[in-house]
C-alpha cells in the first residue's frame, strides 16, 4: 500500500486512507474470520491496474460460513497499490445466520 495516501474500500463502506488505518480496518474484519478460501475466476491486468473476479468462502469464528462473489480492483503507482477496492455483497457474512452458497 502506498504509505499515507493509499485508499482501501469494501463495498458501500466509506474509504479508509493511510497504511495504519487500513491495517487496523482489515485486522478488525479478520478478527471475525476463522478461515477463508479464495478462488480466482478471472484476472485482467494493465500497466496501472489489476482487476480480478473471485469467490471467497469465509468461516466465521462462530463456525458459520458465508460465500461471496467479489471483484477486486487494484490501482497501482509503480509497484505499490494506491487504491484497493473490493466490490462484493458480503451481507451473508454479517448475517446472524451465516451459511449459504453462491
Amino acid at each position: 500500500m502506498r504509505g499515507a495516501h493509499g485508499t482501501y474500500r469494501t463495498g458501500n463502506q466509506p474509504p479508509v486512507t493511510g497504511r495504519d488505518n487500513i491495517l487496523e480496518h482489515v485486522k478488525t474484519f479478520y478478527n471475525m474470520v476463522k478461515t477463508n478460501k479464495h478462488s480466482i475466476v478471472s484476472v485482467e491486468e494493465t500497466p496501472s491496474s489489476i482487476i480480478w473476479q473471485g469467490i471467497v468462502t469465509y468461516e466465521r469464528v462462530d463456525g458459520l460460513t458465508a460465500t461471496c462473489l467479489h471483484c477486486t480492483v487494484l490501482h497501482l503507482d509503480g509497484d505499490k497499490i494506491k487504491q484497493y477496492m473490493v466490490y462484493c455483497d458480503n451481507n451473508e457474512f454479517y448475517s446472524p445466520m451465516g451459511g449459504g452458497k453462491v
